[in-house]
């Protein structure tokens, strides 16, 4: 679930963000590149998947980079964000699921692992790449809500040399590097699906008693076709769909499960501080992913 949240919410953002390259183009007609795209994706072999997270590294680089220009264009102009607020509690619930949907990798933990070609640095390779990860995450989002504050958009590739009004900056760069961003990170996200994808059809096939090429590309064309139409459906909820599966799905999955089963498995040999804690963790956590879920679904209405 949590898996499948991530390519729909990727593929609304990948299709927001071409609106803007392509604003003349119905959301219909994007629904159709989208299917095309997904599908061709979803044939990619597993030996890729190594070269696909060094372009999407490198993509992150390059938007990086556009972000800290922008900003300080913004600041020379004087048009900097002055609306930030330091903490709104009615935020908490929603920022948390997001948090929390950042963790996404822990279901791609037993293909990652298995692609791995030195499994002896596994441990060594989640604590770095969770950390770097964290980091960088963190660090942007911090640095994006400083410019553009309140006006942020649902993808922040789309404030990249605009101002706070969405208006392209003035310069000739401003408008190669508002469109080149938003193209680098429409790719960014469509090179995430065929790992995002790969788990989801491996359980489909094992589930299903699924054998041959044949029934393999038959899955696919089927995933591809209600994903598309999904995306078509939610266009405008992606932030929703990533609150909901980092509240429901992912949180019962990396925190209330986990804690829940080292109580089960290991709760008479704890003492009674760290055994109350584990308990409270556990217990809040999985009342969050209950109220979480009802706050989110009720802004919405």
């Amino acid at each position: 679930v949590d898996l499948y949240g991530g390519i729909v919410s990727g593929l609304i953002l990948t299709s927001d963000q071409l609106q803007v390259l392509l604003p003349e183009v119905s959301s219909a007609v994007m629904a159709a590149v989208l299917f095309g795209l997904l599908l061709l994706l979803l044939f990619v072999p597993d030996r890729y998947f190594s070269s696909v997270a060094a372009v999407g590294l490198s993509i992150m680089l390059i938007i990086l980079a556009s972000l800290l220009i922008t900003g300080g264009e913004l600041v020379a102009l004087g048009e900097l964000a002055e609306d930030q607020v330091m903490l709104n509690w009615a935020g908490i619930s929603p920022a948390t699921g997001v948090a929390i949907y950042s963790f996404m990798v822990h279901s791609e933990a037993p293909l990652v692992y298995q692609l791995m070609e030195d499994r002896s640095r596994w441990t060594q390779a989640v604590l770095c790449s969770s950390a770097l990860a964290a980091i960088f995450l963190v660090g942007l989002a911090m640095v994006c809500y400083s410019f553009f504050g309140g006006r942020l958009a649902q993808s922040f590739p789309e404030n990249l040399g605009r101002s706070l009004d969405l208006e392209l900056l003035p310069g000739q760069l401003n408008g190669v590097m508002s469109y080149l961003s938003l193209l680098a990170v429409s790719l960014k996200l469509l090179v995430n699906v065929p790992l995002l994808a790969a788990p989801i059809i491996q359980a489909f096939k094992h589930g299903c008693g699924l054998r041959g090429r044949f029934s393999c590309a038959v899955l696919k064309l089927g995933m591809a076709l209600v994903t598309a139409v999904l995306c078509w459906v939610l266009k405008d909820d992606a932030a929703l769909i990533i609150e909901l599966v980092g509240i429901v799905p992912q949180n019962f999955t990396c925190i209330v499960l986990p804690c829940a089963a080292l109580l089960k498995l290991h709760g008479d040999q704890m003492g009674y501080l760290r055994r109350g804690l584990l308990g409270v963790l556990t217990l809040s956590f999985a009342v969050y992913g209950v109220a979480g879920t009802v706050q989110a679904v009720l802004e919405t209405l």
